[in-house]
């Protein structure tokens, strides 16, 4: 796993330059493409979810619903980072979004639809390149989703998940570890419900970044 989670990173370092080179527009044409497939294929992932995760099918429809909301509203949210000018004393400053590079999505087994589609989704409106961990117990129906959004989004790469097997090391203590031996994603985004902090290494606490200003 290390040559390969190497070499996926290497990639989506190098994807960032050729998401630099797409404006906002661009790249919410392209998830709107992914909205599109991903309708297209509401019932094969609602089964998928179904028979793997062992989810009610009203819960994965649910998700599924969920998903394609949060795509269908994106273009408005994403305003909020569009460049723009603002005035200055001297003339006008241009106000833009710096995007980390690449974004390491963390997706647990109890949201394999949902989740990831809104972690994929946000990085890429905002310019990064992304890496996806789907569970192991739900790998196929994450994969099935994320394929389904991306299948226009060349600088979009995914770990396929790695069979079960028996281990002492619980899912996030393994994965906290190939965190900390693989450090040079700029961000890392997850979905938690437990009230017990979570600590995954020094790399994991930044959520934002701030507009930078640049004077003509």
């Amino acid at each position: 796993m290390t040559t390969a989670s190497t070499e996926l990173i290497d990639v989506a370092r190098y994807a960032v330059q050729e998401i630099g080179r797409m404006d906002l527009d661009q790249r919410l044409d392209l998830i709107a493409a992914g909205a599109r497939a991903i309708a297209a294929e509401e019932q094969a992932i609602e089964d998928l979810a179904v028979a793997e995760a062992g989810q009610a099918r009203k819960f994965a429809r649910r998700e599924i619903g969920s998903a394609l909301d949060l795509l269908d509203a994106l273009p408005d949210l994403a305003e909020a980072i569009r460049p723009r000018e603002v005035p200055a004393r001297s003339g006008t400053t241009r106000l833009e979004f710096v995007p980390y590079g690449v974004v390491f999505g963390w997706h647990s087994a109890n949201s394999p639809i949902w989740v990831p589609t809104l972690i994929a989704a946000s990085a890429f409106a905002g310019g990064n390149a992304v890496l996806a961990r789907p569970s192991r117990r739900v790998g196929s129906t994450t994969a099935r989703v994320l394929e389904a959004l991306t299948y226009r989004w060349a600088p979009f790469r995914w770990s396929p998940p790695r069979p079960m097997r028996p281990r002492r090391s619980s899912p996030l203590q393994e994965s906290a570890r190939w965190w900390r031996t693989h450090p040079r994603p700029r961000a890392v985004a997850t979905w938690r419900a437990w009230r017990r902090p979570m600590s995954t290494g020094p790399r994991c606490g930044r959520t934002s970044r701030k507009h930078r200003a640049t004077t003509p």
